[in-house]
């Protein structure tokens, strides 16, 4: 089993740990401004609200996709838009999904966390294989 932390976009707001993801939800504009994980706000109040995603027992995301964006007048990399999906067929959008992007697919994610400010600026998360499953 190999377990990952990785970072996407820049650091130009304020840091907030990776948690291990009960509930989720974005807020975006053209641009993913926030995103509350477990009832706990981070970023911005501009934009539209995603449905809450609600992780029910044995589901996970196992589908996660993060366009970024560079802001040459501010010198700031941001998230642009997000896509996840669960291994239950479940998935949220958010933002403006075109451009660079990371996607990962067949993964678990077992926490997420980053950065934000006046918007999501950083996106982290940790991951492993789908074939591991928690004892």
């Amino acid at each position: 089993m190999t377990i990952q932390t990785v970072a996407i976009g820049g650091d130009h707001g304020e840091d907030f740990d990776i948690v291990g993801i009960g509930s989720i939800v974005f807020r975006a504009t053209d641009m993913v401004e926030a995103v509350r994980i477990n009832g706990t706000h981070h970023g911005d109040v501009q934009g539209k609200e995603t449905v809450v995603l609600n992780l029910q027992k044995d589901e996970y995301i196992n589908h996660l996709v993060v366009y970024e964006s560079y802001d040459k007048k501010k010198k700031e990399t941001r998230i642009r838009g997000v896509e996840l999906a669960t291994n239950l067929g479940r998935s949220i959008k958010a933002g403006t999904r075109k451009g660079p992007k990371v996607e990962l697919k067949g993964i678990r994610v077992l926490g997420l966390g980053g950065n934000a400010g006046h918007m999501l600026f950083n996106c982290a998360y940790i991951t492993s294989p789908t074939m591991w499953k928690p004892q």
